[in-house]
């Protein structure tokens, strides 16, 4: 579907993660949201490791 992600035979533009969107770090400790920090709807998606999968990403259960 998205071609050889070796030798992006697609030709697709390559970019650092980093650059497309930020990612925080919630460690668990004192930076990790609160139930009070998620909403129903919004533009951020929060993603913990329940959500990845051996076959890729799992959206059925996740946070706004």
């Amino acid at each position: 579907m998205f071609g050889d992600p070796v030798t992006n035979s697609m030709g697709w533009e390559l970019k650092p993660l980093g650059t497309i969107f930020n990612i925080i770090d919630g460690d668990r400790g004192k930076c990790y949201p609160k139930n009070t920090d998620f909403y129903d709807d919004g533009y951020c998606l929060f993603l913990n490791t329940g959500n990845v999968t051996p076959k890729g990403f799992d959206f059925s259960k996740n946070n706004l």
